[in-house]
């Protein structure tokens, strides 16, 4: 860990942004399953466990703002790629989901 992180505050950029991309995977795959009905988030402020959207310092942590807005979208495509790790030459599969919550069928909002 003292080869890539010297301090403990170099850490945890890294931590949050690992933090928002599995949310934004789990938003994938909640929202790509038709026979899940609903999803909850819990933890808004790290307490004990760190798994907050909020530092201690009632901090939005990088990249969530914009995972929990994409996450909530009416109208998204859930990405899965198999294997989740490669290297160049390797072959890979990519499935797309496109979760609507009838967003296509609505009357269109007006804007006046």
């Amino acid at each position: 860990m003292n080869a890539v992180y010297p301090f403990p505050r170099t850490c945890s950029p890294d931590s949050y942004r690992q933090q928002a991309r599995q949310l934004r995977l789990g938003f994938d795959l909640v929202r790509s399953n038709p026979k899940i009905c609903g999803y909850s988030v819990t933890s808004l402020v790290d307490w004990n466990t760190a798994e907050g959207m909020w530092t201690f310092w009632r901090e939005l942590k990088p990249g969530m703002l914009e995972t929990l807005r994409d996450g909530w979208a009416p109208l998204r495509w859930c990405l899965f790629v198999e294997p989740g790790h490669g290297h160049a030459g390797r072959e890979f599969e990519l499935e797309a989901v496109l979760a609507t919550e009838d967003a296509l069928n609505r009357e269109p909002i007006q804007h006046n």
